[in-house]
């Protein structure tokens, strides 16, 4: 919108001076420079010496333009006899000993916009325009009201009824910018109580689409896990019941035909491999649902590392000699954990079982315990394959898998163990590359934390941790 500051006549040689007179005010109250001043005057006051020459009469028109960017625009029209041969001088290509053209060309140069209409008989009208400094950019009521008003207090010495005239428009567009102000401050107050009332409206909507996208969220995991122990059930406890079922049989044949005791042995010991099976098995499958559950309790008790550690390897070296598999531990006497003893055994003989599960014949497991900082931090290294990089984001991944898996278990027991680390307050990350082994760590509390838990107390693991970085 085009805001008009003042509009001038040019009926006189002064008048032209006038016009340049008050370009440089306006110049200066909008901030420009000195050399933007002087390019701004000496523009206009050409453009008004031709139209003062040409036709001997025309007006300027001073206006702000506040659309973007911001503007300042000179419009200055005659009703002479026009130019006829408009575009050749806009092209450079007119020749005058007289000088006709030239202030079109040096005018258009010095402004950022210039544009020019002439009709033979009816008239020309140049407009100007020059970009206001980037800190005007931004064109209010009260600025054409400030920028205004000390125009009218730089009026120069002129014959009264100009002076009167020019104030008389002066107070009617500053009225006309009152108005238009008032109006203004009304829409900006209904449009804020209306984005109030929009920001709130979304606010809401957001809250609601987030609870539809968790409970939506919740669903999904629930028929997940629900069609993932629907699998386990059918085909993991299936198989080592049929196997329960055959060797039965074959107990019941072996009575009924008088065979030796032998067959009796190898029967009985398959029945109680599967079924030692199935109730690993069920064991891992409550320990994850109490884990899901957030309702896993863990008795947090100090314990001698040194001694739980050995306890361990004694208990799962025979596993490791069958694969001729070394199997060492070692622990800083005197250093204690506060933990579940039970859980931490499980932990272990989940981690040592894999590592015997995928490490060759002929290599070594090592358990290792060491303090570090306020916790101690667990290690199960291995000389085994290793893991590659692209499955080791999802090793804690319930019902995962390697691809070099041996067929044994369906995937609980990482899962397990992260679950119980975390019930300790611990983190729990793995290390591998193939071919160079791999090692599991964890932490665990150090028992003589000022904030451990008190002996004997029963932890109840709440929620499952959010997965966290290993300790630098």
């Amino acid at each position: 919108m085009n805001n008009l500051l003042v509009t001038m006549h040019i009926r006189a040689e002064p008048d032209v001076v006038l016009v340049r007179q008050r370009a440089r005010q306006i110049a200066v109250l909008l901030g420009f420079d000195n050399q933007e001043q002087t390019r701004l005057a000496t523009a206009v006051s050409e453009i008004a010496r031709n139209a003062f020459l040409y036709a001997r009469e025309g007006q300027a028109k001073f206006f702000i333009d506040d659309s973007a960017p911001a503007r300042l625009v000179i419009l200055v029209s005659d009703r002479g006899p026009g130019i006829s041969n408009l575009a050749v001088i806009l092209n450079g290509r007119y020749k005058s000993e007289t000088g006709m053209g030239l202030g079109l060309l040096g005018a258009r140069k010095l402004m950022d916009g210039f544009r020019v209409e002439s009709e033979a008989g009816v008239g020309t009208t140049v407009e100007l325009a020059k970009i206001l400094r980037p800190q005007e950019a931004g064109v209010t009521p009260q600025f054409i009201m400030r920028i205004s008003a000390d125009l009218a207090a730089l009026a120069p010495s002129s014959p009264m009824e100009e002076i009167r005239l020019q104030n008389t428009a002066l107070l009617g567009a500053l009225e006309e910018l009152r108005a238009k102000q008032d109006d203004l401050d009304q829409m900006y107050r209904k449009l804020a109580d209306a984005n109030a009332q929009l920001e709130n409206k979304a606010a809401a909507l957001e809250r609601t689409a987030a609870l539809e996208q968790a409970a939506r969220s919740t669903a999904e995991a629930a028929v997940a896990t629900r069609e993932e122990l629907l699998a386990i059930v059918s085909h993991d406890l299936r198989n080592p019941l049929n196997v329960i079922v055959n060797c039965a049989h074959i107990l019941q044949l072996g009575a009924m035909d008088g065979n030796d005791a032998d067959r009796v042995y190898k029967s009985a010991s398959t029945i109680l491999r599967s079924t030692d099976r199935m109730v690993r098995l069920i064991a891992d499958l409550l320990d994850l649902a109490q884990i899901q559950a957030g309702k896993l309790a863990i008795k947090q008790e100090p314990q001698d590392l040194a001694g739980l550690l050995s306890e361990g390897v004694d208990m799962l070296r025979p596993l490791a000699a069958s694969k001729k598999l070394a199997l060492d531990c070692a622990c800083k006497p005197g250093l204690h954990a506060c933990c579940d003893r039970e859980r931490v055994l499980q932990i272990l003989s989940n981690l040592v079982g894999n590592a015997i599960k995928f490490t060759p014949e002929g290599g070594a497991i090592n358990i290792e315990a060491r303090a570090h900082g306020r916790t101690v931090q667990l290690s199960v290294r291995d000389t085994g394959k290793g893991i590659s990089a692209d499955e080791l984001p999802k090793i804690f991944d319930r019902f995962w898998q390697s691809q070099n898996k041996n067929g044994d278990g369906i995937g609980l027991g990482l899962s397990i163990v992260k679950g119980l680390v975390e019930a300790h307050g611990g983190i729990p990350w793995v290390e591998s590359k193939p071919g160079a082994g791999t090692t599991f760590h964890f932490t665990l509390p150090l028992a003589d934390q000022p904030n451990r838990p008190s002996p004997s107390a029963v932890v109840a693991h709440q929620s499952m941790r959010a997965a966290a970085s290993p300790p630098g």
